[in-house]
């Protein structure tokens, strides 16, 4: 049974203190004690960087859509000032870069959400490169588009055996059909989950990532049921205050 409180990831990186999907907001959470939760994409020249947007718009002072950017185009772009005067200069990083920082700064057991937006081959294979080459392989977890596909679950596991995936749980009675899941390390739970069910999935070896508004948004009574049914981990806006509410309101 898991006896530590949830690990924590920064959705975006510390993306309400800094801008979203920065080696800013991500040097920030890791420093706090945070994991990050990052979005992979690739380029027109199958570079691999972070963004959660199909479109430049949004976040840099670039425009169009990212993946008819080559690296380099991309690499002349502010992915700060939008936020802030004070983070002008941001830039998008790569994969490669986000795993370095990883490396350097990161604290907790699971250091980075991958939430993998493509599906087109080589993605397995630079994504399991790059973590195997910084240490990383066991300090990730993979969600995004696999969450829901167990091919690519699948192509994942071919290219590291290693690879900690997860799959989507929308109800109760799918995690209890789907333990045996062979491609499933985790469990990406959507409902409010009871500790009977968390320690099922703590029996069969696995693990609870507790996601969805009900924790991305500061829902107090929400973080604090996460802690105290012993869930592995959880993904939300406000890092900094669910820390805060688990110290103010200690577990009985």
């Amino acid at each position: 049974m898991n006896t530590r409180e949830p690990i924590v990831l920064a959705h975006r990186g510390l993306m309400r203190q800094a801008p979203e999907n920065t080696p800013a907001a991500y040097i920030s959470a890791f420093e706090l004690g945070f994991g990050i939760e990052v979005d992979v994409r690739f380029t027109a020249d199958n570079e691999l960087v972070m963004l959660h947007d199909t479109s430049l718009d949004r976040t840099t002072d670039g425009q169009g859509a990212l993946s008819e950017k080559s690296h380099q185009e991309i690499l002349s772009l502010d992915a700060g000032r939008w936020f802030h005067p004070s983070f002008a200069g941001q830039k998008i990083p790569t994969f490669t870069e986000t795993c370095e920082l990883a490396a350097k700064h990161g604290r907790c057991d699971v250091l980075i959400g991958l939430d993998i937006k493509e599906e087109q081959p080589p993605i397995e294979e630079k994504v399991c490169r790059e973590l195997q080459q910084f240490g990383l392989m066991n300090r990730v977890i993979g969600i995004g588009n696999m969450l829901r596909s167990q091919e690519l679950r699948e192509r994942f596991k071919s290219a590291c055996a290693d690879f900690p995936a997860a799959r989507i749980v929308d109800e109760p009675d799918e995690l209890t059909t789907n333990l045996s899941d062979p491609t499933a390390d985790w469990f990406f739970v959507r409902y409010a989950i009871a500790s009977e069910q968390i320690e099922e999935v703590h029996q069969a070896g696995k693990r609870v990532f507790v996601v969805g508004a009900q924790v991305l948004d500061y829902h107090p009574e929400t973080l604090l049921m996460c802690r105290d049914v012993r869930a592995d981990m959880l993904c939300t806006d406000y890092p900094i205050e669910c820390h805060a509410l688990w110290r103010e309101q200690p577990t009985g």
